[in-house]
């Protein structure tokens, strides 16, 4: 994942009229996006120049709660507490998770730094949320046949950085259905996904369209269209050279059998 880094300074909201203690804010590193599933952390770095000890809390949080700092003691409970001493320099790492099914689109994050009572930093990010998965490309594992099994080679990319199950489905007007759940390892993956071509008759042969789906917990998250080059089989290759050429002969013994019969008919009226 991406980082944006910025660098705040002295930020007080405090609900009441008493001067904030002079904290300082700075390194504040959030993620560009994320993925549906992903964790990882934002930072920020905290000064307390006072020689005084100071109990801070941290939250990390979207709109839809979809995307939620996390607790080590409480995963369900966002806020993180954190003590700073006296004249000291805290690097604060927080750790966030995102959820299975989190909305792919923009999320407004909100992401605040509290300390002895005061938020030194409150701030609002646009960031979106990417499919755990995507599919990167499909191609014939070799030329499919009419009416037997063949295979794809489906690239898919696993964008977090642990192991995802997902499942792939393909159906066309000339292909038998197909569902097959993989285990995606972090990173590229080239899944060997069988398909079956359905033909109708000798001549059903070509181009012939499939669509591959790919889904995540139960969700849609990608689909591509791929057309599919499907050859005769050996068998209809000569079964397609008989046909013509004996509906050639039976023309040809047709117009033959035709033609001697006027022949016949013309020399009996002479």
């Amino acid at each position: 994942m991406l980082f944006i880094a910025s660098a705040l300074g002295i930020q007080s909201f405090s609900p009441t009229t008493a001067q904030p203690i002079p904290i300082e804010i700075t390194n504040v590193e959030i993620p560009s996006e994320v993925a549906q599933a992903a964790r990882g952390q934002v930072k920020a770095t905290i000064t307390n120049p006072q020689n005084l000890t100071y109990e801070g809390f941290a939250q990390f949080t979207d709109d839809l709660g979809e995307i939620t700092s996390q607790n080590p003691s409480d995963p369900f409970y966002p806020i993180i507490n954190f003590t700073i001493g006296p004249e000291t320099q805290l690097d604060l790492a927080i750790d966030y998770s995102v959820h299975v099914n989190a909305t792919i689109g923009v999320h407004t994050v909100t992401f605040e730094i509290n300390v002895g009572g005061f938020s030194f930093l409150f701030e609002q990010y646009e960031i979106p949320v990417i499919s755990v998965a995507v599919i990167t490309g499909v191609t014939p594992a070799y030329i499919f046949t009419q009416g037997t099994p063949g295979a794809l080679i489906v690239s898919i990319e696993n964008r977090v950085d642990r192991p995802r199950t997902v499942r792939l489905e393909a159906f066309g007007p000339k292909f038998t259905n197909a569902s097959l759940q993989v285990e995606l390892a972090p990173g590229q993956n080239n899944i060997l996904f069988p398909l079956t071509h359905n033909s109708t008759h000798v001549y059903d042969f070509g181009m012939s369209l499939a669509n591959i789906s790919l889904f995540y917990a139960d969700e849609m998250i990608d689909s591509t269209l791929l057309l599919v080059p499907v050859d005769m089989t050996v068998i209809n290759k000569v079964v397609a050279i008989i046909i013509p050429v004996a509906i050639f002969l039976l023309l040809v013994f047709i117009y033959a059998f035709r033609k001697r019969g006027r022949l016949r008919a013309a020399a009996r009226s002479e």
